[in-house]
Formats: C-alpha cells, structure tokens, sequence
C-alpha cells in the first residue's frame, strides 16, 4: 500500500501514490533486470531477513527449492524485482504451516502475486 508524506534522500513525497509510480518522477521507476542468479542470491537474502523478523527458523525450504522459485519468477514472468521478493515472502510466510508442500504451492503463489500486481497497475 502506498505511504502518505514519504521520505527519500531527503525529499518529501507528499503524495498518497507509490514512490515507483509517483507521476513526480516520471510515472515509473524502472530497476536493472537482474539474472537468475542473482534472482537465487536475492531469494536468498530475503528468507535470512524473514527469519530474523519472524522470529522463525524456515526449515522446509531448502536452498535448492529457492532457487527453483527463483528459476520460475525469472523464466515463467516480467522480471520485475518486486514479483520475486512478493513470491518469495509469501511462500516463506506459508511454509510456516507444517503442512506447507512446496511443489504444490509455489507456482500458485506465484500466479497469485502476478495477479494481484496487474489488478493493482489496472487501479493505478
């Protein structure tokens, strides 16, 4: 959700818009496409980040299941740096169920989040 009277590097946003879409700069703030690689060390980076803020170890994830994740986001989508972080936090954050199967679910999470950004795009 957008934050109202945002700060960046000093400046105010006093717009109630996202920063990457903010029509002050431009409309769109575009990152550089990363590869799969770097998708996988991301991945990576983001799980460590949600241990620390959950408080939980994710122990039915493994780096190989990362880097599928990270494979598919990159192969299946647009390659937006948002889409992976998006996918690989929500399925984090349902590995958390002890019933959690991942192959069953990442593809679905993924197909979701992609959902939910066009749906906001269309909003904006």
């Amino acid at each position: 959700a957008p934050i109202p009277n945002t700060s960046v590097s000093g400046q105010n946003h006093p717009h109630n818009c996202s920063l990457t879409t903010c029509p002050e700069n431009g409309g769109n703030f575009n990152l550089p496409k990363l590869s799969e690689e770097e998708f996988y060390r991301l991945a990576s980076r983001i799980k460590e980040i949600f241990e620390v803020a959950s408080g939980k170890q994710v122990t039915n994830i493994a780096a190989s299941q990362l880097k599928l994740l990270a494979s598919y986001v990159h192969r299946s989508t647009d390659q937006r740096v948002g889409t992976l972080v998006r996918s690989t936090v929500f399925v984090l954050k349902d590995s958390l169920d002890p019933d959690f199967d991942f192959t069953r679910k990442y593809q679905i999470v993924v197909a979701d989040v992609l959902s939910r950004e066009e749906k906001e795009r269309a909003e904006a």
